[in-house]
């Protein structure tokens, strides 16, 4: 069995994936964002859409996405607009979960190769194609884009994983959390939010389960330090954690700019430079 957990002294790399956005920015701070959700759920080369209207706590934003769908079952282009937090939708979808026969839920790219599932948000989602196009020609791959979603929600789409044996699990959520883990100054969602990372962990006791880190950088305080302290926790508790904070920070002082103008998702270069880190990841597992 693999060893999940790691005291602070010990860094490793891991990676997650995810897809969804909304259309608020927040121009000040990241509360600034109110109103309802609707969300688009993207799964590999197969589509779901999921829509939800939600009427959103006060101190926690959120806003609307559309997505148009696809002419055809592969690799769909959408057009994503950015996200900061949404409230969590109630999941509608004509799909059973935990059916790995039906090919909404199967392993795509290489199926001779060892399994990688990659979940998360829409900080993942945008990079989807040169992630399958990274991964795909070693790797059995399952990448599950969540449109706006929080770590919580990650439930429902893992279900069928955990009996498939993966090897790789990559887990990229905790942005859309940090608006209410940012106004809760009991910590009570923050306790929360980290034991949900450990019980999704422990469904996968023999993968290498690999968190990514959030954006922390935004220039607003208070949000970066709360998201910072959450990373932290990741590195020092996951041995294979992937810090993409981290190295999208380091490019940006090196004057590469990996990410759009609200510093959470990537574009031009940054597509490229997330699926390598991902690909790093997932090649760290498996020495």
């Amino acid at each position: 069995m693999r060893a999940r957990l790691k005291h602070a002294s010990a860094i490793g790399a891991s990676l997650a994936l995810a897809i969804g956005v909304t259309s608020c920015i927040p121009v000040g701070t990241p509360e600034e964002c109110t109103g309802q959700t609707t969300t688009t759920v993207v799964v590999d080369c197969a589509w779901t859409t999921s829509t939800t209207t939600t009427t959103t706590d006060p101190s926690e934003p959120s806003s609307t996405t559309t997505t148009s769908k696809p002419t055809t079952t592969s690799k769909p282009t959408t057009t994503l607009a950015p996200t900061t937090t949404t409230t969590a939708p109630t999941t509608t979808t004509t799909r059973a979960p935990g059916n790995i026969n039906d090919p909404w839920w199967a392993y795509k790219g290489n199926l001779a190769g060892p399994k990688v599932v990659v979940v998360g948000d829409s900080i993942t989602a945008l990079s989807r194609h040169a992630i399958n196009a990274a991964l795909y020609p070693d790797y059995a791959t399952q990448v599950m884009g969540l449109s706006g979603h929080k770590l919580a929600q990650a439930d429902y789409y893992l279900e069928p994983y955990p009996a498939t044996d993966p090897s790789v699990v990559i887990i990229a959520f905790g942005t859309n959390d940090g608006n209410g883990i940012l106004a809760d100054t009991t910590g009570q969602k923050r306790a929360q939010w980290k034991a949900k990372y450990l019980d999704i962990a422990g469904r996968f006791p023999d993968a290498c389960v690999v968190p990514v880190t959030m954006p922390a950088s935004r220039n607003y305080a208070t949000w970066d330090a709360s998201q910072q302290e959450l990373n932290n926790w990741l590195l020092s508790t996951f041995p294979d954690a992937s810090d993409w904070n981290r190295f999208e920070l380091s490019q940006r002082s090196a004057g590469y700019n990996l990410l759009g103008s609200d510093l959470i998702h990537p574009e031009g270069l940054g597509f490229s430079s997330l699926a390598a880190i991902y690909q790093g990841a997932v090649e760290r597992c498996l020495v």
